[in-house]
């Protein structure tokens, strides 16, 4: 029979019972091949299990993989309304006028401009660089969120630069900014937007405005509002930068080929693909303004209102006085008008500071099993006849991770710096603590999987374009002083003074998200820089260089300061077993509020704050100080041994004393306090100088282009800490309260009268100032930590 349709070609299935039933044997096969199926799959599950088990707990953890411990970034304080207030700000600290987004990839908006000097003819100005030798520049007002006005006098030219956001209705916000421009010369304005993001942009409104659209903000809307009359020229141009650091160099090309930028210097195109629209407004009258308007997520953007917006900017600087005002009782406390005006400058210039970064730093493993076994590869002698081998270092890229942080100087080190965060965040903890949890939230979330940060973070291309190659690298048992504790210590202190309120509610919060984190960090410092001796510890990262007086130590963020001569294992160091005295404390206190386990805490903060301990490793009777102990030699030529470095007396020596770990009574406080205003050690007119006199290492250079940098100048972070620390003790019943609480008083008028002095005179607050004049040094302006003279003024400890 023809097969029926459907069927033709198949396999017809034998009849049972048949001459050709071989039913039986089917079922058999077709069972084993079942069982070797099911068999197989469970050699795979078991193995894939196994692998799993093995990379999850016997497999060593790479130094760039990130911690498995929660992040903090996703705590409830941290919801979509925190996001939508903090997602615009000036958030490109490295530039002279600039905003951008909390989003990796964000629109940002900028200015560039050019004015005529008769010596050295046009001059170009975008990234804040000292060598641009700009008179003086710098945020008046400031609150961190929604306002902030800026001025910067550049020869003959006077530009103030204000932004203002408003509630939004829609996530990728509003924000409003007016730049103008006052000048008796010649003058040449570029503002620009570009996108880091795939996303169209285009001009409208002939040049007025520009379109595009971002994957986050959606349809957005740049307006540009100026009177016409008050321009020479205009001309715009798009197209093509290939990462945000060159906009500098694109522009430069641009302007070079005209002979003079007060006429027409783009092409008025806008090219295909282009992320960049730049514009050029050539001033032709001693005033000009520019007003920029940015509308997201909307079909009918906002018009222009000049009115409008000087309402806005005016109301921004009144509730910036007044919440001034409220924070530090600067008027109650008659300090002069003119005097409080700087210290709104000192604040808003920090604020004005905070940058978010986005990037994955460069990072030397020096602490892997691989590391270690190269280094000994590399340390092997070469076989004969053969080159020796060239040491190669493990360089990995770590995570990629953003980062919202504050920097120290927006024109020396615009990035962030582990252990000025701390300081940063004294100041910040008071002014805005929701500012203040979300800064400290992004470090803690760096953390890799051994509880390591990197001490220091160049992230994304325009952080990497400021840093020599040689710096980038960031070594994986480099760490700097756990400051952020002293930041926790001011939480708690918070929490315990109205622990009812709702900020005391996103406090603890906070600190349960950060507990476990924060015991992971104090594990690492633990683990990698304690001694066998109890309680000891010592910095990693010591090197011998040729031809330096004293290696430096780099991850104590005192750099230069001396310590013994030959860099060991054996060494201790006082300074950092007092900042782990201070770490263990308030681990104690916030395992305490959490019910977490306190006593391991307690028992460990007893241990390190111990002053009979204490005084045994660090107390030294020829100098009546704490110091370090070392593979030490005083003389040139001489052989070290393992001895007290007696010859050195400075901030090192102050360090039990700073952080408050000495009993009230103790009479090594006494000695310290009868020294401290010895003006041929520490005391000078100005401030506690860093390093004695009496010390051979007194304004030395380290080697013949590495100048004093910690040995003698007055630095106000290390003097905070000196006038906290006798406030302290100037309130706490004892043998020594009279006399610290006068010192409090000298040292904290000798140190705000002459910050003050250098920024009437300057123009800046500065990095470092001399011991011998008070004259500002170092780079400028700093408003990192010497932003404390304002805690100073308003007496903040």
């Amino acid at each position: 029979l023809s097969p029926s349709k459907g069927t033709a070609g198949m396999r017809r299935r034998p009849v049972a019972g048949g001459a050709n039933d071989d039913g039986g044997n089917d079922k058999t096969r077709r069972r084993r091949r079942v069982s070797w199926k099911i068999f197989t799959l469970t050699i795979l599950g078991l193995g894939a299990v196994a692998a799993a088990a093995y990379f999850l707990f016997f497999k060593e953890p790479s130094v760039v993989d990130p911690s498995p411990l929660p992040q903090l970034k996703s705590l409830s304080i941290f919801d979509r309304e925190h996001e939508s207030a903090f997602l615009w700000g000036s958030y490109r600290p490295q530039v002279y006028f600039g905003l951008r987004a909390r989003v990796p990839k964000s629109l940002l908006f900028g200015m560039l401009w050019m004015r005529f000097d008769r010596e050295s003819g046009w001059k170009l100005r975008h990234v804040c660089d000292q060598g641009d030798r700009i008179t003086k520049y710098g945020w008046l007002a400031h609150d961190g969120r929604t306002f902030g006005s800026q001025e910067i006098i550049d020869g003959d030219a006077v530009i103030t630069t204000s932004f203002v956001k408003e509630n939004s209705t829609t996530f990728g916000g509003t924000w409003k900014a007016r730049i103008t421009v006052k000048t008796s010369g010649q003058f040449v304005l570029f503002p620009y937007i570009a996108n880091e993001d795939s996303g169209s942009l285009s001009l409208s409104n002939g040049g007025h405005a520009i379109d595009g659209t971002h994957p986050i903000f959606g349809k957005y809307h740049v307006a540009f509002d100026y009177k016409e009359d008050t321009v020479a020229a205009h001309s715009f141009v798009g197209g093509e930068v290939p990462s945000m650091d060159k906009i500098t160099d694109a522009v430069r090309q641009l302007t070079e080929r005209q002979q003079s930028p007060r006429e027409k210097v783009f092409p008025d195109k806008i090219n295909s693909g282009a992320n960049i629209i730049i514009q050029q407004f050539a001033v032709q009258q001693k005033t000009f303004e520019l007003d920029v308007y940015f509308t997201s997520n909307t079909d009918a953007p906002a018009e222009p209102d000049k009115e409008a917006l000087t309402r806005l900017l005016r109301r921004g600087q009144i509730a910036f006085e007044k919440r001034f005002e409220q924070t530090y009782h600067m008027k109650e406390q008659g300090i002069p008008a003119e005097r409080i005006a700087f210290a709104q400058a000192a604040l808003s210039n920090l604020l004005g500071g905070i940058g978010y970064f986005y990037g994955a730093s460069k990072v030397k493993d020096v602490t892997s099993s691989e590391a270690l076994a190269l280094k000994q590869r590399q340390a092997a002698p070469s076989p004969p006849g053969s080159r020796p081998q060239q040491p190669k270092d493990r360089l990995l890229d770590y995570f990629h991770a953003p980062l919202f942080t504050a920097v120290p100087s927006r024109s020396f080190f615009p990035r962030g710096f582990m252990w000025d965060e701390g300081f940063h965040q004294l100041i910040v903890n008071d002014w805005d603590a929701e500012i203040s949890r979300s800064v400290l939230s992004h470090w803690l979330d760096l953390m890799n999987a051994y509880g390591w940060i990197p001490r220091e973070q160049i992230l994304g291309a325009e952080a990497r374009a400021r840093v020599p190659e040689q710096f980038v690298a960031q070594p994986s048992d480099n760490a700097n002083p756990p400051t952020w504790f002293l930041v926790f210590e001011n939480i708690l202190d918070r929490v315990a003074k109205d622990p009812d309120s709702p900020s005391s509610a996103r406090d603890l919060e906070f600190l349960r998200g950060s507990y476990d984190r924060l015991q992971a960090w104090f594990s690492w410092f633990d683990t990698m820089h304690s001694k066998t001796t109890a309680t000891a510890y010592r910095w990693t990262g010591r090197e011998q260089r040729e031809g330096a007086s004293n290696p430096l130590t780099l991850t104590s963020g005192l750099d230069d300061y001396p310590r013994s001569t030959v860099p060991s294992e054996d060494e201790y160091h006082v300074d950092l077993r007092c900042w782990m005295a201070e770490a263990s404390g308030v681990m104690a206190r916030i395992a305490t509020h959490l019910g977490r386990d306190a006593a391991k805490w307690t028992d460990r903060a007893a241990t390190l704050r111990d002053n009979e301990l204490l005084n045994s490793l660090h107390w030294c009777q020829s100098i009546n100080a704490y110091c370090d102990r070392g593979m030490h030699s005083k003389k040139k030529g001489q052989v070290a041994s393992f001895r007290d470095v007696d010859n050195v007396y400075g901030f090192v020596s102050l360090f039990p004393f700073l952080l408050r770990l000495l009993d009230p009574a103790s009479p090594q406080l006494g000695a310290l306090l009868h020294d401290l205003d010895n003006t041929t050690l520490l005391w000078t007119p100005y401030g506690l100088r860093s390093l004695a006199t009496t010390s051979p290492y007194y304004q030395r250079y380290n080697t013949k282009t590495d100048p004093p940098y910690w040995r003698g100048a007055i630095w106000i972070n290390i003097n905070f800490l000196a006038v906290r620390a006798l406030d302290h003790y100037g309130r706490t019943t004892g043998p020594h309260q009279q006399r610290a609480a006068e010192l409090a008083q000298r040292l904290k008028q000798n140190l705000v009268d002459n910050i003050f002095s250098q920024y009437e005179k300057t123009g800046y607050v500065w990095e470092q100032y001399d011991d011998s004049t008070g004259k500002g040094k170092g780079s400028h302006p700093f408003t990192g930590w010497s932003a404390l003279v304002v805690n100073l003024m308003a007496n903040k400890y």
